[in-house]
């Protein structure tokens, strides 16, 4: 590997420099989806989850493969889908009860979507509600059924978990008593970041955004600053953004995970060169 590149933080399925980067949350060295590795990373546990929220939805339009393509492209830890169910009984990832904001979607001819349970698999997330079917299934069942079907189990940071990380989440629960079906990790969604879940002990607030209208002017609007209080002053295990390529690059700058961190000192030292123009 030589001085231009990152290894690759790794992914699952469920940052300071100027204005114009922060802005378009463009890498300024190789994604970490360009560097050839011949299979997928484990997960890495060093430091927070890059968890991106609906995708990389920042960029591209928000539950489409393109932008979960492009949360893996920027090294994300999770992708948070939100599940949701049509009449008939198929779970979907898609977050609005219709269709009619998705103008990618207006040609399809499904009617009605059940709201339903969230889940953040190695990223996804999980939202149900009280559903039942002719066979008498509810929307939980079938949402274990799927995680059974393709091998996701295990408590968190068990041997089988590591193998394919996901978190179960969701603001119902009612949900999270029904699914406890699986052993896989569940947790509460709730509005206080200083109460950690009792199934993992951690804490991921959401949702993090490089527009200057959701960045707090204490922060001098610089999603760099925010990243650093939360992180480093609250110590946060993880955060939802719709920016993921922009807290990939901050942790690759302030921890990274390469041997290589040529890369990372050199942004080091340009942050400490235009540093003086904050204060």
């Amino acid at each position: 590997m030589n001085c231009g590149t990152t290894a690759n933080a790794g992914y699952v399925l469920i940052i300071f420099l100027s204005l114009i980067l922060v802005s378009t949350a463009r890498p300024i060295y190789p994604l970490p989806s360009k560097i050839s590795h011949g299979s997928k990373q484990p997960l890495q546990t060093s430091r927070p989850y890059n968890i991106a929220h609906r995708g990389s939805n920042g960029e591209i339009p928000e539950e489409t493969a393109a932008a979960y393509k492009r949360a893996i492209e920027e090294g994300v830890d999770f992708i948070e889908a939100d599940i949701l169910s049509s009449k008939d009984g198929v779970l979907i990832c898609f977050h609005d009860v219709t269709l009619m904001t998705q103008l990618i979607l207006q040609s399809t001819r499904s009617s009605q979507i059940v709201k339903g349970p969230m889940m953040c698999k190695g990223s996804t997330l999980l939202a149900f509600s009280l559903v039942k079917w002719s066979d008498g299934k509810r929307f939980e069942d079938k949402f274990v059924g799927t995680l059974k079907k393709y091998g996701y189990n295990g408590s968190y940071m068990s041997k089988d978990w590591l193998k394919q990380p996901i978190f179960i989440q969701s603001f119902a629960p009612t949900s999270l008593v029904y699914i406890n079906l699986t052993d896989s990790p569940k947790i509460f969604l709730i509005d206080d970041v200083t109460i950690p879940t009792q199934d993992t002990n951690q804490v991921h607030p959401y949702t993090y955004r490089n527009e200057d209208s959701f960045l707090h002017y204490n922060f001098h609007q610089d999603p760099y600053e925010e990243y650093d209080y939360w992180i480093n002053t609250v110590g946060v295990d993880g955060l939802f953004t719709d920016f993921p390529g922009s807290l990939h690059n901050f942790q690759e700058w302030t921890s990274p995970l390469s041997k290589d961190e040529c890369a990372s000192k050199l942004l080091h030292k340009i942050a400490l060169l235009t540093a003086s123009y904050k204060n």
